[in-house]
């Protein structure tokens, strides 16, 4: 029962980042409104998932989501949560390669300035969080023990995204160029605009 909600936590919590990192893109698409409202809505939908899946789990007495599908739906509906279940993951695999691929070696160089006179390259930088941060955590013999990593990731993201609302809200109210003496003036919602 402990590794089951080990499991569960980690998967929130790689659910979490890879919708953090979705949530710029999606607003930008549909707007401020429509981002709010789909940030309103999409946990409502996970919310009512996740006690479904609980459910399911503790009718059938299976852990994993891949039994739960093939004890209800057949041989082919196990297989088929399993490649949607492997592919999801894949997914979130991609999506944190190209942050620390895009991100990283910016922030390195900013960071320590001493020791990178310019940016370091994009694959050193993949490489270097494969070798010293992700091969150490897949060599840890159960997923119980990710708990931590899982808890300390959560707290980071609510930290960058802490930072990021602040910065943004910081530079919409302190525009040294407006003559209201630093005080952005609300122009309707055009600012809400990606273009």
């Amino acid at each position: 029962k402990a590794a089951l909600r080990a499991t569960a936590f980690n998967t929130a919590s790689t659910a979490l980042g890879s919708g953090l990192l979705a949530i710029p893109h999606t607003v930008a698409e549909v707007g401020l409104l429509g981002g709010l409202v789909l940030l309103a809505i999409v946990p409502l939908v996970c919310d009512r998932s996740s006690r479904f899946i609980t459910a399911s789990s503790d009718l059938t007495g299976l852990p994993l989501m891949a039994e739960i599908a093939q004890h209800s739906l057949g041989k082919r509906g196990g297989q088929l949560c399993a490649l949607i279940i492997m592919v999801y993951q894949a997914g979130v695999a991609v999506s944190y390669t190209l942050v620390i691929k895009e991100l990283l070696p910016p922030l390195l160089s900013a960071l320590l300035p001493q020791l990178f006179v310019s940016a370091p390259s994009p694959a050193l930088c993949l490489f270097a969080t494969g070798a010293l941060v992700l091969w150490p955590l897949c060599a840890l013999r159960s997923i119980e023990h990710l708990k931590h990593v899982s808890l300390l990731a959560v707290l980071l993201i609510f930290a960058i995204a802490t930072c990021i609302g602040y910065a943004g809200v910081r530079a919409l109210l302190l525009d040294s160029s407006t003559p209201e003496g630093g005080r952005m003036a609300w122009r309707g919602v055009a600012w809400i605009s990606s273009d």
